[in-house]
């Protein structure tokens, strides 16, 4: 039995943000266990992000909401140097996304 995907509507539902944009994602490592490419589309909302078929497997991804992170000046300041970008740039929630499990993980104090 084929598993139902979750609709763009039911995730903006579930996540109270509207699709901010898709990306795709190639991963060519161990995580797979493999020497294949693999790609992942996400489908980016404010907050979460979810892959609903990456060789077979289904994934979500949780991270602050950009509203939180607006909210204080050590988190943009701790992002836009993960980042890159200039001092008073606007922060955006693919920045966000991919910043936050590299901050934590490596224990920035900013998060």
């Amino acid at each position: 039995m084929e598993k139902k995907r979750l609709s763009i509507e039911e995730l903006e539902k579930m996540t109270h943000s509207n699709l901010v944009c898709t990306i795709k994602i190639s991963l060519q490592d161990e995580t797979f266990g493999d020497d294949k490419e693999h790609i992942m589309e996400l489908e980016v909302f404010d907050g979460f992000a979810h892959c609903h078929d990456c060789d077979g497997s289904e994934y979500f991804m949780n991270f602050p909401k950009l509203c939180l992170i607006n909210k204080s000046d050590s988190f943009k300041k701790t992002i836009r140097e993960f980042m890159e970008l200039p001092e008073n740039s606007e922060i955006t929630v693919t920045d966000v996304m991919t910043s936050y499990y590299e901050l934590v993980c490596n224990g920035s104090n900013s998060l």
